[in-house]
């Protein structure tokens, strides 16, 4: 079992960010993602050959 300073929930871009500044000083951060790639709403997919980018706008 992990020793974690600190667990985030949720690996968008908020998630992601705020768990690289603090690893940067020293804490040490877990990110826990519901689905199979992190991003959140930066996410992007391919259907049909056709490419979807679903981030921000």
């Amino acid at each position: 079992m992990n020793n974690n300073d600190i667990i985030i929930i949720g690996g968008g871009l908020g998630g992601l960010t705020t768990g690289a500044l603090l690893a940067k000083e020293g804490w040490q951060v877990t990110v826990l993602e519901k689905n199979h790639i992190v991003g959140g709403g930066l996410q992007n997919f391919s259907r049909h050959g056709i490419h979807f980018d679903t981030g921000m706008h």
